[in-house]
Formats: C-alpha cells, sequence, structure tokens
C-alpha cells in the first residue's frame, strides 16, 4: 500500500476505532499531501471521518487544509442531525399509516460507530412491502410536503424538504445480484422482527443483517468497487461479536458468498487488525482504493468483458442489452413491456448522437486498451473470491 492510502487507512482506523496513529511524517502533515487526502477522502466518501482525525490529532494544525476539513466536519454534522430528524419524521407517517417497515444500512450500522455521525449515509434506506410502497410514498409526499419522484426496478425515491434523499424500498434485489444471492434477499420479512421502538417497526435479524451487508458488498464488487467503508463496517460488526452464529453462516452458504466473505474479512483484518496480506487482497485493496464509493470502470469493463467472451462479442452485447438492465434505464417497460423495443432504438440514439457521444469513444477505447496483466489481476481476484 502506498503512503497516501496507509494514512488513509490509519485516520479512519483511529477515528472509529481509537487505535494509535502512527504515520510516517511530521507534525503537522504536509500541504500537498493534506490536499491529496482530502480527495481520496471524498472518493470514498469518508471526509468527515478523516477530518475528524486529523483535527483531533492535531496533524493539520496551521494549514491552509485545516478549515476546509473542519468545514467538512461541521457540515458533516448537521447533515446528520438533519437526516436523523427525517428518518423520525417518515417513521412517524408510516407508524400512523399503520404500515410495517424496516430502516436498512447506515440508519442501523451507526449502532457499531462509538460516535454515530460517523458513519455517514448518502440517503435515507427503508423498505417496505410491494403491496404498500406506492400508497406510503405517497402519503409520506402528501404529509410532509416531500417530492416523490419516479419509481424505479426496486425503490422509489423521496426529496425532503430538507435536502435529504429518502430511498423507500420494495425489493433488495437489483440487476448486479446473482441468482443465489437474490433469492435469500427475496425472503428478507421472514427474517424481520418487530421493535420496541414502533408498533410497525421492524429490524431484520443479525443474520440476515448481517447477509444483506455481506450481499451489498458483493454488489458493489461485481459492478467495479464499493470504497473503503463496508470494510470499516465489516470490521465493526466483526468486533461486535454478534454475528458469529449459525444463521449468518447458513445464510452465507445458501448465498454462495462463503469466498467473498472469507477474503473481505481478510483485507477488513488487514486494514484494521493485524492480519498479513495475500496475493488477491493485496488486488483487491488496489482495486477497491482506487475504485471509490461508486467503483471503478475499468475493473467493471473487464468483467463485463470476461463475461461476454471477448472484446467484439462484448461490443455487439452493448447493442441490444438484456431487458433486466434496459429496465434498470427505462422502468416504464416493466409495466409495457411491449415498449422494450421502442426503449432499445432510444437507447442507440441517445448513445450516437448529443452529450453520449463522448462517453461512447472513451468507453470502447477502454475496452480497447485493457492490459493483459490488468485484466489477469482481476480475473485472479474475482475467481478466487466466487465472484
Amino acid at each position: 500500500m502506498d503512503f497516501l492510502n496507509e494514512t488513509l487507512i490509519r485516520l479512519l482506523d483511529n477515528a472509529v476505532c481509537g487505535s494509535t496513529l502512527v504515520l510516517p511524517y511530521e507534525n503537522p502533515l504536509p500541504e500537498d499531501v493534506l490536499r491529496e487526502l482530502y480527495v481520496l477522502s471524498k472518493l470514498h466518501g469518508v471526509t468527515h471521518v478523516v477530518g475528524s482525525a486529523l483535527i483531533n490529532s492535531g496533524l493539520a494544525d496551521g494549514s491552509d487544509m485545516q478549515s476546509v476539513f473542519r468545514d467538512k466536519v461541521y457540515s458533516s454534522l448537521f447533515r446528520f442531525e438533519n437526516m436523523r430528524f427525517v428518518t423520525e419524521k417518515v417513521c412517524d407517517v408510516l407508524e400512523q399509516l399503520k404500515i410495517p417497515y424496516i430502516p436498512l444500512k447506515g440508519a442501523v450500522m451507526r449502532e457499531f460507530y462509538s460516535d454515530e455521525w460517523l458513519r455517514m449515509g448518502c440517503d435515507i434506506d427503508i423498505l417496505v412491502s410491494e403491496n404498500d410502497v406506492d400508497f406510503a410514498a405517497n402519503e409520506i409526499g402528501r404529509i410532509l410536503g416531500y417530492d416523490v419522484k419516479e419509481k424505479a426496478t426496486h425503490d422509489i425515491s423521496i426529496l425532503s424538504t430538507e435536502g435529504i434523499y429518502i430511498e423507500l424500498h420494495f425489493g433488495l434485489v437489483e440487476e448486479n445480484y446473482s441468482p443465489a444471492m437474490a433469492k435469500v434477499l427475496g425472503n428478507v420479512w421472514d427474517y424481520a422482527v418487530q421493535c420496541e421502538a414502533g408498533k410497525y417497526r421492524y429490524a431484520l435479524t443479525d443474520g440476515m443483517f448481517y447477509y444483506y451487508h455481506i450481499a451489498h458488498m458483493a454488489k458493489h464488487f461485481i459492478g467495479g468497487g464499493g470504497g473503503v467503508r463496508p470494510f470499516l463496517d465489516l470490521h465493526l460488526m466483526e468486533k461486535s461479536g454478534r454475528f458469529n452464529t449459525a444463521e449468518v453462516r447458513e445464510l452465507i452458504q445458501k448465498g454462495k458468498l462463503e469466498d467473498f466473505e472469507k477474503t473481505a474479512k481478510h483485507l477488513s483484518q488487514v486494514w484494521f487488525a493485524d492480519a498479513e496480506h495475500t496475493e488477491v487482497t493485496r488486488i483487491m485493496e488496489k482495486y477497491i482504493i482506487s475504485g471509490g464509493s461508486f467503483g471503478s470502470q475499468d475493473t467493471k469493463l473487464i468483467l463485463d468483458r470476461q463475461r461476454s467472451g471477448g472484446r467484439m462479442n462484448y461490443i455487439l452485447s452493448r447493442i441490444i442489452v438484456p431487458y433486466a438492465e434496459l429496465k434498470s434505464q427505462y422502468p416504464i417497460i416493466g409495466k409495457f413491456k411491449l415498449l422494450t423495443p421502442i426503449c432499445q432504438i432510444f437507447r442507440w440514439v441517445s448513445f450516437l448522437v448529443g452529450k453520449r457521444r463522448r462517453f461512447r469513444k472513451y468507453y470502447l477505447g477502454k475496452v480497447n486498451n485493457l492490459t493483459d496483466d490488468y485484466i489477469d489481476d482481476i480475473n485472479l481476484m474475482y475467481k478466487s473470491v466466487g465472484l
């Protein structure tokens, strides 16, 4: 790991896990290092965590970047309180409507953090049943004055007046989930237990909560990355001791995620404990850190190209995309399947003209220019983790 990536991990470990901060720099850090840290931490959505560690340790004292990181910490604290406020309002509406619901992701994960605000999410994720989702979304919009967006393949986005997005999920299965992973998540309500916090509020069992985290990591991994934060989450979950259960092992096995979970856990222990790297974790580290929260486009291109059987087959496969992928771009065909050919044509036109022309040139150029060594590394990693 290079010095910048190492510094990012050490700062996260210090802020969240309370580890002693030992860095190969003078105190404070050089201005150019702080700037690069800001860019890298922003790529992974952890600038507020890094900023907290830098400020508390004095490593940014006297630098121009100190105020930049401090502003990010303050704005994140404000956003965290806003998100908690909006979450409570939405949950109150669901209680009034007598609709069962399950808070997901960051709203639950933050309980494993010493300071909850360190576990910030991009939005608020709540699961309701598919039968309830349209009514729930419309009533949330009506009662709270929120802006209800178009229904997608597995959720409805709602923009609050506070500028916070609520993702009202009616399913946890998305296109990047494998059939085995998806089958387990399709039964998620079988693993819901009622909470004391509300008559209609439910939580996932520890086994399903852990499984969903691993499956969600794998989904992003299949898409090319996912960032460092899920690995920090995984480390904290492991430290809690709550997830060493028969239910966890059964669900991981059913979802065929044993190899991925094992490798992901190992990398989290390399970063936040004292484990040693393997060849596969070194490759995984490189592509997780370089890809950021939303993944590396290069990695996704390699996977798509290999699955298609080579460069030319891959290019042809992008001309006629599968129905499931097309539906994610044009959700209307979920209701009106007869529109599928029209949406295919519309996709071609948008890809050949207008702003997407540059993207097409860049995208196809990437397919042609991927090196054999790069492809071999990615293939080794994905085969090793069972994906």
